[in-house]
């Protein structure tokens, strides 16, 4: 089978540059957002911010791979989901079995190796993977923001969005998981895909459903991810991977590896600016 893409793409767009560079606010971590528009407008400073570096020749490019280890192999366990006994809760808070709910995960996740004070220009993920299969419900992540998922009616239905996002006219609504809120939502092996800005024309995704091996994609524009990473101090950028079951131990919670090649461009601004 032909290798498959999954890239993650940010791309320098034209933008008018500035002659400083701002304080991009990459501190605190996911709450409800009091101004939206305050980190609408961090999005387009740091656009012209990472246009003038790449001006001025001081961009720079962190290679990292990212891996989501095949989930028995890095558990260790042929049974990976941690199902609580009948009619109780685990300490993570995972439920006990039953069948078409969101009752247990399995979470990993990685950080990107940036210094202090960087500033997220540009991203792309490729890898060479010929198929991906996972079981049962994923969500994707970055710094908490759910980029993807192949059950979006937990999403619509369980999570209220944390804040929405605009960029050149359209908007888009940010949820962060909830493993709490989502937990004994209902799914069904159907495709029931989200894609965070993909009505918008933001991103665009695609992968398999549950239980079945296919190709799987991500793209997104660099002012969403931008906008995900606002808040956030550089050394603590994290992309990371939920997977779910529901009641078969022997298959719940299981997805095959998931490996990056990631290429970051990014610049450092002044300390304490």
């Amino acid at each position: 089978m032909k290798s498959v893409p999954i890239v993650i793409s940010m791309i320098l767009g034209a933008v008018v540059l500035m002659t400083s560079f701002n304080n991009c606010g990459q501190n605190g971590s996911i709450s409800a957002i009091s101004s939206d528009e305050k980190f609408d407008v961090i999005v387009d400073e740091t656009l012209n911010n990472c246009a003038q570096a790449d001006l001025v020749g001081t961009i720079q490019t962190l290679n990292q791979a990212i891996e989501f280890k095949d989930s028995r192999i890095e558990s260790g366990k042929n049974q990976i989901c941690n199902f609580a006994p009948t009619g109780q809760t685990t300490a993570n808070g995972d439920l006990d079995m039953k069948e078409g709910q969101l009752r247990a995960r399995y979470e990993q996740s990685q950080k990107l190796n940036l210094p202090a004070n960087a500033v997220i220009c540009d991203v792309r993920m490729t890898n060479s993977l010929s198929s991906f299969r996972y079981d049962d419900v994923f969500f994707f992540k970055f710094n908490n923001y759910i980029l993807a998922t192949n059950d979006k009616t937990a999403v619509n239905q369980r999570l209220a969005p944390v804040s929405r996002f605009t960029y050149q006219g359209q908007s888009a609504d940010l949820f962060a998981y909830d493993w709490n809120l989502l937990r004994t939502a209902p799914f069904k092996n159907i495709v029931d895909d989200y894609c965070v800005g993909k009505d918008q024309g933001l991103s665009q995704c695609s992968w398999p459903v549950s239980e079945q091996a296919g190709n799987i994609k991500f793209e997104f524009n660099p002012a969403l991810l931008i906008r995900m990473s606002a808040q956030i101090p550089s050394q603590d950028q994290t992309f990371s991977f939920a997977i779910t079951g529901d009641n078969d131990p022997n298959l719940d919670c299981y997805h095959e590896k998931l490996m990056f090649s990631m290429t970051v461009k990014y610049y450092v601004r002044a300390s304490g600016i």
